[in-house]
């Protein structure tokens, strides 16, 4: 999945240009094309659990950059970290430190802004699995809901920087979150139903 931040207009324009690149498919390789597309399409809303690509660090930083196109009429952002995690939404801490599988979970409406916005969670890891899920979903003034979570696009260190929880902090240098598994797999199962 590339992003949960879903954008109309790039969606169409991507698939305008698949249109023009795949005119000389067969009706087969069509029928493939559209499993494939409806396939990346159901992932897309589903978070993945995610830790560092070295899956090694005890204390994890994870970012999340993201727009929000239109006014918000509701936001909640659904949480598990195994083992602990303090969540910042905009540079403020919208869930305190929180220990053991439980989720966490918050409206956050009065906290995102039309624009950038950035989600930061400093992940501890006392013994066990390591893992990370994460779920904002916004439901905008025009019906439409908008979802950021966890995949590959979120940022990760194993070091603390200053100013890491902001909105205008550079993350470019920060690797990309390897997966560990989607919602619903084991140990932990389908913990952001419950």
């Amino acid at each position: 999945m590339t992003s949960h931040n879903t954008d109309v207009r790039t969606s169409r324009n991507t698939a305008l240009a698949g249109t023009r690149c795949c005119r000389r498919l067969n009706p087969d390789s069509w029928i493939a094309l559209a499993f494939v597309v409806w396939v990346s399409s159901a992932a897309a809303q589903t978070p993945l659990w995610i830790w560092n690509p070295a899956k090694i660090s005890d204390t994890l930083f994870v970012r999340k950059k993201f727009h929000i196109h239109n006014r918000v009429r509701s936001a909640e952002i659904r949480v598990c970290a195994d083992d602990g995690a303090r969540v910042f939404l905009n540079g403020i801490e919208v869930l305190p430190p929180k220990s053991g599988r439980m989720v966490q979970h918050k409206d956050v409406t009065s906290r995102l802004r039309l624009g950038r916005n950035v989600l930061a969670i400093r992940v501890d890891r006392t013994g066990g699995e390591r893992g990370l899920i994460a779920l904002l979903t916004a439901t905008l003034t025009t019906g439409k809901q908008q979802i950021i979570a966890t995949d590959f696009s979120w940022k990760t260190s194993e070091s603390e920087t200053a100013g890491w929880r902001s909105v205008d902090f550079d993350d470019s240098n920060w690797p990309k979150a390897r997966s560990i598994a989607p919602h619903g797999a084991p140990p932990w199962g389908p913990i952001l139903s419950r």
